[in-house]
């Protein structure tokens, strides 16, 4: 199945919004579909193969009304890595590739390249759902976008003790978000997370999975980051993925 023409338009006006306001309305997840995206999530990781894939960054720089300032766009060779000592882990790295066609043959110098790898693993955010994390989760439904497909739910998720499990900037804070799931195998389409305080910094990343990368493996064909300065937009870094390799 290919959902990713479909639903990169999904939500793109509503996920901006702090996911905190939705707290709000919180119906909760019955104990049937709570299994059944735990075990997708449990086997998703398992089997997610090691592989390598050409990463195309387009930054854009935002001015205090809003307005886009400045857009550069590079090129990477992603790598996603299962550890050879913990086969439970994996290693994520990045080298500047050689050419981008999206730049007239040049890879382009991006303002802050430093935040390139802020978020790390993008493919492992569907383990908020994985059973060993559900003592730590609060699960509930989000009301659907106008937009959003019918044949999807929208399940928001809160940490709400433990040790967190997202690292920013070094330091580990409690992931809130919701993610578009398939009701009928717990299959999980699309996630969005927000981290940080309201007037603070604050992030967000938004992953979309899809199955045309490898044959019969589902991984992000597409990651967008954005921060925050006082509420105000002033980064956003989206990443696209192709020429998939199994490693």
């Amino acid at each position: 199945m290919r959902f990713k023409s479909h639903l990169g338009v999904i939500a793109a006006a509503c996920w901006v919004a702090p996911l905190v306001a939705l707290a709000q309305r919180e119906p909760p997840v019955q104990k049937e579909l709570v299994e059944r995206f735990g075990e997708w999530a449990d086997a998703y990781t398992a089997a997610l193969p090691s592989y390598t894939a050409l990463e195309t960054v387009r930054q854009t720089r935002f001015g205090r009304r809003g307005n886009p300032s400045s857009e550069r766009s590079a090129a990477y060779q992603y790598t996603m890595k299962r550890s050879d000592e913990n086969p439970r882990e994996f290693e994520e790295s990045r080298v500047r590739a050689a050419a981008d066609a999206t730049n007239g043959g040049n890879s382009a110098k991006l303002a802050d390249e430093s935040s390139i790898g802020l978020f790390a693993k993008a493919a492992l955010l569907v383990t908020r759902f994985a059973p060993r994390y559900h003592d730590r989760m609060k699960y509930f439904f989000v009301p659907e976008h106008p937009d959003s497909a019918s044949n999807f739910v929208v399940v928001g998720y809160r940490q709400t003790s433990g040790t967190g499990l997202m690292e920013v900037n070094g330091k580990l804070v409690f992931p809130t978000g919701r993610a578009w799931i398939d009701p009928n195998d717990g299959r999980i389409i699309r996630i969005e997370e927000e981290f940080g305080e309201m007037g603070k910094t604050r992030y967000s990343v938004a992953v979309d999975f899809d199955d045309d990368s490898l044959p019969r493996v589902w991984l992000p064909s597409r990651v967008t980051v954005r921060i925050f300065e006082k509420d105000r937009l002033e980064l956003q870094n989206e990443y696209t993925y192709s020429a998939f390799r199994p490693l």
